[in-house]
């Protein structure tokens, strides 16, 4: 039992999910990018599949070979290209494009999301985020950018902010 707990604790604390969630990400975005698109037969049950043997490679990856940085992202990059493949019927070429695409847009995302983070405790002190995004019960036109959206997409006829 004490072999189990240490590897759990090795595998887990020391940067396995963080794997985990970047391999999940990008199987994602790629999966996104790959909507248009004509899929194999059988992809029922070859994204699924795909999508575990990713997981576990990145979930496995020896963390001696971390320090190589960028280095791993190119066979990493690789396997994603081929796992695409596996479940489209395009060329290699239209599934890198769309796997580059893929990669591009996690990392924006990600970029974003620290970003939101850093500046959100000031925004939150200040309400100004908050205060834009969902405006205060009091104040039905300050702000409404999200609401009015919502309802743009309910109702065509409703007009900015009420």
């Amino acid at each position: 039992m004490d072999a189990f707990v240490d590897w759990y604790l090795h595998n887990i604390s020391m940067g396995g999910p963080a794997r985990v969630v970047f391999a999940t990400e990008i199987f994602i975005a790629e999966l996104l990018f790959m909507l248009p698109y004509k899929r194999r037969r059988g992809f029922a049950w070859r994204a699924p599949l795909s999508a575990a043997l990713y997981i576990a490679v990145a979930f496995f990856f020896p963390e001696q070979w971390l320090h190589l940085g960028s280095y791993i992202t190119i066979p990493v990059f690789a396997l994603s290209i081929l796992l695409h493949k596996f479940c489209s019927g395009y060329s290699f070429k239209k599934v890198a494009f769309n796997c580059i695409g893929a990669y591009a847009l996690q990392n924006i995302s990600v970029n974003v999301a620290i970003v939101v983070r850093a500046l959100l405790p000031w925004a939150a002190e200040y309400r100004i985020l908050t205060d834009f995004l969902w405006p205060p019960s009091s104040s039905p036109s300050a702000g409404c950018v999200l609401p009015a959206a919502a309802a743009r997409m309910k109702t065509s006829t409703s007009t900015a902010c009420g």
